[in-house]
């Protein structure tokens, strides 16, 4: 019997060549360009020269030379596919590319014995090409690796962490023993070489077991979806498979090709099953989250056949003692089953068919009523996880909005308090103000011009003499432009200066001055006591923004950290309206 799941698939570049030098592409379309003229003195008419064609050996040769020129690179990344053989061969990634490195232990560089998979190193080597195969390769002359840990490694802790702390390793479902097992289900992908060394090897110890698959794809993103289904399918079809045990089981890979097992949705769902499962998955080195929920871990898929099939090579001496003592106890039960035999023969004719056929039915009504209280409380079990799953779609949908919703007011009070805002408020307000000064000062002038003219009209008749009175009024005129003007003066002195404040507080200022501003990737301000090694901050200056990594760092014990709101950087809300 065979259960297809489907199938899933997964798959993973800037110049490294030396100044002055050319690309490989581009180094054969400039070989390829003929001589042309613009003005040739013969014919006007030149017919375009034909593309040169390359063997494949020669354009092998060409990209050679061109890769062969990168040396002394220094790469910096995630070790994985650690493997250890004449030559130490091992691959560099990060989360978008993967470079293939290779160690020669020849040339007396020491290579390290232990596997450090999902370790950061650090190597300094050259690249090659080799033609034969058609192969790019990065050949380390020197490596560093350090102790701290790849983003994929610490992803595997963490969900190994989270098992351990929820108790979802702990009360597994138990193998039965391997003598009991007549029916194994096995989880892998279609046409691997894994269901043939786990057929191949249950075939061979014990041809007696029987062996379902559930095919589905064993890599990619689509691959967790099609191993749950593929459980799910083994559980619900219990009753006509009679699965023991069920074996999950992928040949070796990277741990990108193995990043499905790793799926902590299939984890939690493997912990709900009701046959118990072994995982092969890999090889000795690969460790997965679905290893550590499996009732039991095998190193590869044949040792997983192994740890749940019975050789029968070795239970044939078994079987004969059984045989003998088959015989001896069926010899003793025959007799009491002839002697049996004649006790019912007497009681046959007591017993009536009638009674028999209503015991029968009750049985059939408590079995029928069983099922239906089993299905029953299958189907809620499977309605309260949607409803469980559909919480938590609700919660993160939620945070999402109230994130975004945070960094449109973030937006607004940026916008609210800019510096250039505020500067065009505060001439603004100047500008208004001045107007009003100079108003104010033309209507007092004009009403004490007229109040003057009132009262010279009324004493003509008198003609008094008023030039002392009119060379007093001139200065006290004389005395109020030159308030008015010394009041202008300095509210505008007080601008400047209050511009010249904020101008120095703006952050803008400061990055075109050549200065950088450092902040923690999770905000606040780098100092030496939140800032340790190997953290990461964000670097940025006039027009542009870098993120880096501390790799060393140095205390400086007569220097000290300024206090909040004493430096050039202006606090939240200083650029207000206020």
């Amino acid at each position: 019997m065979t259960e297809k799941a489907g199938s899933g698939t997964g798959a993973p570049g800037g110049s490294l060549l030396p100044a002055g030098t050319l690309s490989g592409r581009g180094a054969l379309r400039y070989a390829a360009v003929p001589d042309f003229s613009p003005f040739p003195e013969t014919d006007l008419l030149v017919p375009e020269a034909a593309p040169r064609v390359y063997s494949v050996s020669e354009i092998a040769a060409e990209v050679r030379e061109k890769v062969e020129v990168i040396r002394n690179v220094r790469v910096r990344g995630e070790i994985s596919e650690w493997s250890l053989r004449k030559n130490l061969f091992f691959s560099l990634r990060d989360q978008n590319s993967v470079i293939r490195c290779c160690m020669f232990r020849i040339r007396g560089i020491p290579a390290p014995e232990q596997n450090r998979t999902g370790k950061m190193a650090e190597v300094t080597g050259r690249f090659s090409y080799y033609a034969p195969s058609g192969s790019l390769s990065f050949i380390a002359d020197s490596i560093t690796i350090t102790d701290r840990e790849g983003l994929i490694m610490q992803a595997l802790r963490e969900g190994i962490r989270y098992l351990e702390d929820n108790g979802y390793t702990r009360n597994l479902l138990p193998l039965p023993p391997r003598s009991r097992i007549t029916t194994i289900g096995i989880v892998t992908a279609q046409g691997k070489q894994a269901v043939r060394d786990a057929v191949g090897t249950i075939k061979k110890r014990n041809p007696l077991v029987n062996i379902v698959l559930y095919y589905c794809a064993v890599q990619g993103e689509a691959a967790p979806g099609e191993i749950m289904n593929a459980i799910y399918l083994a559980n619900m079809r219990s009753y006509r498979d009679r699965c023991d045990v069920l074996l999950v089981v992928r040949g070796g890979g990277s741990l990108e090709d193995l990043s499905c097992f790793n799926d902590l949705r299939l984890c939690l769902y493997a912990t709900q099953t009701r046959i118990p499962i072994v995982t092969g998955i890999g090889h000795s080195a690969n460790d997965t989250l679905l290893d550590h929920v499996a009732s039991f871990k095998a190193i590869t898929p044949t040792a997983a056949a192994e740890a749940v099939t019975t050789d029968l090579r070795d239970a044939e001496q078994y079987l004969n003692s059984c045989q003998q003592r088959y015989e001896s106890v069926m010899l003793k039960h025959l007799s009491g089953l002839q002697n049996h035999l004649g006790h019912l023969g007497s009681r046959m004719n007591n017993v009536s068919p009638l009674v028999f056929a209503r015991e029968q039915n009750r049985n059939l009504s408590h079995l029928e009523q069983r099922l239906c209280w089993a299905f029953g409380g299958l189907l809620a079990e499977r309605r309260q996880y949607l409803l469980n799953l559909r919480s938590r779609f609700d919660i993160v949908r939620s945070s999402v909005r109230n994130s975004q919703n945070r960094l449109q007011d973030l937006e607004r009070r940026l916008i609210r308090n800019s510096p250039q805002k505020c500067l065009q408020e505060r001439a603004g307000r100047l500008l208004d103000l001045k107007n009003r000064l100079r108003a104010a000062m033309n209507g007092s002038i004009n009403e004490s011009r007229s109040r003057i003219n009132d009262i010279g009209i009324s004493f003509l008749r008198v003609s008094p003499d008023l030039s002392g009175y009119h060379h007093r009024l001139d200065l006290l005129l004389n005395r109020m432009r030159e308030n008015v003007t010394a009041g202008i003066l300095d509210a505008r002195r007080s601008l400047e200066v209050c511009a010249g404040r904020l101008n120095a507080r703006n952050p803008l200022t400061l990055l075109s001055q050549g200065y950088a501003i450092v902040s923690r990737a999770s905000g606040g301000i780098v100092t030496s006591g939140n800032t340790r090694k190997g953290d990461t901050v964000g670097i940025r200056v006039l027009g542009a923004s870098f993120t880096a990594e501390i790799t060393g760092m140095e205390l400086r014990n007569d220097e000290t950290a300024a206090a909040p709101g004493s430096g050039s950087l202006p606090e939240e809300g200083e650029f207000s309206d206020e």
